[in-house]
């Protein structure tokens, strides 16, 4: 099995507010389809990134 190594991933998050007043955070990972999940409390999104 191949090592992982940190700095070899590619990694991108992007929080954004929705009109409903939630936070929605973006996670993109190089090759993959992107993943996203909302939260009612900025902290929370920010504690996931």
């Amino acid at each position: 099995m191949p090592e992982v190594i940190a700095s070899e991933i590619k990694l991108m998050a992007y929080i954004k507010k929705l009109p409903s007043g939630k936070y929605q955070v973006q996670i993109h990972l190089k090759g993959l389809r992107p993943i996203s999940k909302s939260f009612q409390k900025k902290k929370d999104a920010t504690a996931l990134c």
